[in-house]
């Protein structure tokens, strides 16, 4: 059998993940646990977790029996958690004796002390593997965009099955962050970076700091605002002697991100500065996330027309992107200043500052209905309305 232990709770610590696999039919739910217990003290020091203040949970939040077989309490492939243990455990009966141990073999040399022509033979074994594994990598990123996150991360598996590979491990960060673990995400993304980093390749300083990036972005939404600022610094030191259009456009994706800290930290005009700095190259003037970022501080801020202004020039020129909609459901659900006629269809302030924009008259009617598209599938009921009464006041004959 196998699947996934995560430790997402940050009371317990930093958080972990552990493929654990095994062929025992006896293998009970805490012997799995042991094996997540073990690696996580291998990585964040001995002591740093005990099997008797934690137990399982299943992705339903129903807590494991740990002296139950595992096979009857997780499935092949389950996501399984590490939780604060609620009740003391009973003492495990003492483990029967190891058998002695085997004479230690004599150390094999290492692959850069042999001659030349047997690493060359060692590398051209590894190479397809790897090739294999860039395959599942390039597959999975298919499956994705096709919405079966399952099916991708199933193949992504079987690519770290043939051992470490960094686009496998941020694909299943990306499949982590389509359904919400962004924990998870979090570390797989930073297992990517580690593994690039250990490369040490052609290019591989720019693809860990992209993958630092991604990392920095799931412990944000994690709610792991330290971490993620650490992610990002490392990301942007990293990009300091690399140039090109690619890594202009990481950089910028994380000071954009960093921003977002800030502005979280309530440190408003620091965040506006730095957006503002970020797309200031014409080459990044259609960044989506950092014109968003600046809508949202311009609107927490008090500027609701400066936010509507970007916000409207957003949905109609990147009419499949989601977040531009839901701030803009927002902005216009805002009834300050209406009168009570305006509240009773809708977004009285709102909508004066919308017809500041887009002056009423029978060409905007158009324009009006579409954006009560727009919010409506955010919610904005209210919202939607006040936009189709603009767009039949200004085209009393149109009853589309």
């Amino acid at each position: 059998m196998r699947l996934y232990i995560h430790l997402e709770n940050t009371a317990l610590g930093p958080p972990h993940t552990k493929k654990i696999s095994t062929k025992d039919d006896a293998a009970t739910a805490a012997s799995a646990l042991a094996m997540f217990v073990e690696s996580y003290c291998s990585e964040h020091g001995a002591g740093s977790l005990k099997t008797g203040a934690v137990d399982l949970q299943d992705a339903e939040g129903a807590t494991l029996d740990l002296s139950a077989p595992l096979a009857s309490v997780a499935k092949e492939k389950d996501d399984l958690y590490v939780v604060p243990s609620k009740a003391p455990k009973v003492a495990a009966p003492p483990a029967a004796p190891k058998p002695a141990a085997a004479k230690p073999a004599a150390p094999k040399s290492s692959p850069a002390a042999q001659p030349p022509k047997a690493a060359e033979r060692a590398a051209a074994a590894e190479a397809p593997s790897s090739a294999v594994a860039d395959k599942c990598a390039a597959q999975a990123s298919e499956l994705m965009s096709k919405g079966r996150v399952r099916d991708a991360r199933q193949v992504l598996e079987r690519g770290l099955d043939l051992g470490p590979h960094a686009g496998c491990m941020a694909g299943l960060g990306e499949c982590a962050t389509k359904v919400g673990k962004h924990a998870v995400a979090a570390t797989w993304y930073e297992k990517a970076a580690a593994a690039l980093k250990a490369a040490n390749g052609a290019g591989a300083a720019l693809a860990e700091s992209r993958a630092l990036v991604n990392a920095g972005a799931a412990r944000m939404a994690s709610g792991d605002d330290g971490a993620a600022l650490a992610a990002l610094k490392r990301a942007v030191a990293l990009l300091g002697p690399v140039s090109g259009k690619d890594a202009a456009a990481v950089a910028v994706d994380a000071h954009v991100a960093m921003s977002q800290l800030l502005l979280r930290a309530g440190r408003g005009q620091d965040a506006a500065d730095l957006v503002v700095r970020a797309l200031s190259p014409p080459e990044h003037a259609d960044h989506v996330e950092g014109h968003v970022t600046y809508a949202m501080i311009a609107e927490q801020h008090g500027k609701d027309a400066e936010a509507l202004s970007v916000l409207l020039r957003l949905v109609v020129t990147k009419q499949d992107e989601h977040k531009p909609r839901k701030l803009l459901a927002k902005v216009l659900s805002k009834a300050g200043g209406a009168t009570s006629d305006e509240v009773s269809f809708g977004g009285g302030y709102a909508l004066k500052l919308l017809l500041q924009t887009v002056p009423l008259s029978p060409d905007a009617a158009s324009a009006y209905a579409f954006l009560a598209t727009c919010v409506k599938e955010h919610g904005a009921i209210d919202a939607a309305c006040g936009l189709l009464h603009l767009a039949k006041t200004a085209k009393p004959d149109n009853h589309s």
